[in-house]
């Protein structure tokens, strides 16, 4: 009788303790769990949001042959693309029009660029 006194409360404190022990690890992960939620919303809402503001696009192209790596006004009124060539063999770029809606600029001209290269296309007498 009395080794079953000693053992009783040894037993009673071992699953007190392993009780603690699976809540304190509950806790944890739930802390983490509600962390790693919160970042995730807060990551796809700037992605969602940030997402919409790319202003470059090209159409008329059948694949993506060419892209457009950048863009821009000089100060001697020329617009400047830069286009890169995506495709397995040289371009030949006969004619490009970029429209905003309202104004429409046209380029006729001829400009080559080799395979996985860049070239540069001066639209000239822009205001």
């Amino acid at each position: 009788m009395i080794i079953t006194y000693f053992i009783n409360p040894l037993n009673q404190l071992y699953n007190m303790v392993s009780v603690r022990k699976g809540q304190s690890a509950i806790e944890y992960l739930m802390t983490y769990g509600w962390m790693l939620l919160v970042v995730a919303i807060i990551g796809g809402a700037i992605f969602s949001v940030v997402q919409g503001q790319n202003v470059e696009s090209t159409s008329g192209f059948t694949g993506s042959d060419i892209q457009i790596e950048g863009f821009g006004l000089t100060s001697n009124d020329t617009f400047d693309l830069n286009l890169r060539n995506a495709n397995s063999e040289p371009l030949e770029i006969k004619n490009i029009t970029v429209s905003d809606g309202q104004d429409t600029l046209k380029w006729n001209g001829s400009a080559n660029i080799p395979v996985t290269d860049t070239n540069i296309v001066s639209l000239e007498n822009i205001s």
